[in-house]
């Protein structure tokens, strides 16, 4: 609706919205531009629902559990005895002769203090208990892609080409060059000799799946330089970046068309690396050539150029993986040449997405082992032994009288 009016009505086939997605408002200016202003935005949403996602369990930790400490044995020391000295008593008599006293000798009791051991008392050892966790591993499932199978029709025009495709060498997009209404232009090397340019074609993003067949078609411009190497059209495993020297040639990973004007101008057919059929075709006409491309899901490759058959092999052991990806590419080697691309269209056939379940293990409990109690300490008693003392001898004076 505009200003109320109701200005078009279009049906989404296999519309399924997924989770994460955000609302967007963008503009955008070129060689002219304006002003683009917004204002009383308001969305209001419906049908909606809340994704919840599985719980990972964890294992259980052990306990550690620590022995008790040994008691510290007493210690005991003896008491000492000192014996006690007595000295005897002089006295003169008169004229007579006095007596000799000698002191009694008192010996001190000696006395052994008692020894005492402490007792050891070793602590108990307790070992937690190892837990764990259980693991579950999800299914892998295949089934089909939700809104069907993806078609690739990239305009090549500046706006789109970072959404549609990623370039890598030389490659670039140049203007029409049949009038402002033509289709860009996608020019994957100029007539320069040792350069390279590379398309990669992007998977829709969140489908992770196999294309069983497709239909590729494009136009296809070789001229203006001395005659070489060649590029190719390929469906398989390919890395972000160019492909570089091998562009001409048949790939080392799945489906490809190889167009070499090197020598004999001619198309070659292979699988993983391996050619299966040729067919010579005048590629430098100085015009455009329409190429399409057919794989089968039995196996069945068909090439066609200008709308004429040009040769069809059989595939065995045809076998897609999930990941490939659509690639054009070319190279110039000591000769050159400038080779163009437009109109490419891929339509895309018996696709199926491949789920894999999410595998989830537990923690693994810990083992803890409780520590050995401390030995108690051994405490001897300190002997003591009681001092002798002798007691002094005491002679008294003899005294005659006078």
């Amino acid at each position: 609706y505009a200003n109320g009016i109701l200005q078009r009505t279009v049906q989404i086939h296999g519309y399924n919205p997924q989770p994460g997605w955000r609302f967007v408002l963008a503009a955008r200016n070129g060689g002219f531009n304006d002003y683009h202003l917004f204002r009383r935005l308001v969305v209001t949403t419906q049908g909606c629902a809340t994704v919840t996602t599985g719980t990972t369990s964890t294992g259980t930790t052990g306990t550690t559990s620590t022995g008790t400490s040994g008691t510290t044995g007493t210690t005991s020391t003896g008491t000492t005895s000192t014996g006690t000295t007595s000295t005897g008593t002089t006295s003169t008599g008169t004229t007579s002769t006095g007596t000799t006293s000698t002191g009694t000798t008192s010996t001190g009791t000696t006395s052994t203090g008692t020894t005492s051991t402490g007792t050891t008392s070793t602590g108990t050892t307790s070992t937690g208990t190892t837990s764990t966790g259980t693991t579950s591993t999800g299914t892998t499932s295949t089934t089909g892609a939700p809104g069907g199978c993806p078609t690739f029709a990239p305009r090549m025009s500046a706006e789109d080409s970072r959404a549609l495709y990623y370039g890598y060498g030389v490659a670039f997009i140049e203007d029409p060059v049949d009038g402002p209404l033509a289709p860009k232009v996608l020019q994957l090397t100029p007539a320069t000799s040792g350069v390279s340019g590379t398309m990669i074609l992007q998977n829709p993003t969140p489908f992770v799946g196999v294309y069983a067949g497709f239909s590729a078609q494009f136009d296809q411009y070789t001229y203006g330089g001395s005659g070489a190497d060649g590029w190719s059209f390929s469906y398989g495993q390919f890395l972000d970046g160019d492909v570089g020297q091998s562009a001409s040639d048949i790939q080392p990973s799945g489906v490809s068309i190889s167009a070499s004007t090197f020598g004999l101008s001619l198309f070659r057919m292979g699988y993983q690396g391996q050619e299966l059929g040729s067919n010579q075709f005048p590629l430098r006409q100085n015009a455009w050539v329409t190429v399409r491309v057919e794989m089968l899901p039995s196996g069945n490759l068909s090439l066609y150029a200008n709308g004429i058959l040009q040769r069809t092999v059989q595939i065995h052991g045809y076998n897609p993986q999930p990941g490939w990806r659509f690639v054009l590419a070319a190279r110039n080697g000591g000769f050159n040449d400038y080779h163009l691309f437009r109109r490419l269209v891929v339509t895309t056939q018996g696709c199926a997405t491949v789920t894999t379940g999410t595998t989830s293990t537990g923690t693994t409990g810990t083992t803890s082992t409780g520590t050995s109690g401390t030995t108690g300490t051994t405490s001897t008693g300190t002997t003591s032994t009681g001092t002798t003392s002798t007691g002094t001898t005491s002679t008294g004076t003899t005294s005659t009288g006078t």
